[in-house]
């Protein structure tokens, strides 16, 4: 079976904005100042177009895809595929009692194999000050919006104001 790998970036869908825009409070009024930014990954699809896979950018396998087809060789690209074509195989296929039985020891056995390793202080140090200053990052553009509709509530009220006037 033929596939094909395509790297797209994909914007917010207007019912996903007005969702994350909702939950965050920003009024209606302000929806403007926050745009659809684009979230990249990459699609894996069957040549024939009835099986497809999505890995965005935040995930292990997007990062090996990415990296692998920027500089494969035919080796890598024979890999690929062979990997492709067990994870349609996986994914399309029931099996039998013993083949599921099988397939879940053989998945339970590997996350036996992976399980967390031990992480230095400095390691977790750094980790949880990079989750920080993405929270930061967050919340500075939360900040942003709020700040944005404040403005924007201040310009309404002095809308309807005499030149010279000034509020006390």
């Amino acid at each position: 079976m033929n596939f094909t790998v395509r790297k797209h970036t994909r914007a917010l869908g207007s019912k996903e904005l007005r969702v994350l825009r909702n939950e965050n409070g920003i009024m209606k009024e302000h929806w403007r100042h926050l745009q659809r930014q684009g979230m990249p990954y990459i699609t894996v699809e069957a040549g024939s177009g009835i099986w497809a896979v999505r890995f965005c950018c935040n995930t292990q396998m997007y990062m090996v895809l990415d990296t692998t087809l920027a500089n494969a060789t035919d080796a890598d690209l024979a890999a690929l595929a062979h990997m492709f074509g067990m994870w349609f195989t996986d994914t399309t296929v029931m099996g039998d009692e013993p083949y599921i039985k099988a397939k879940a020891t053989a998945m339970k056995e590997y996350m036996d194999r992976i399980k967390a390793k031990e992480v230095t202080q400095e390691e977790d140090d750094k980790v949880l000050d990079e989750v920080r200053k993405d929270e930061e990052s967050k919340a500075t553009v939360l900040d942003m919006a709020k700040e944005i509709e404040r403005l924007e509530n201040g310009r309404k009220e002095n809308d309807g104001q005499e030149d010279g006037e000034q509020d006390d």
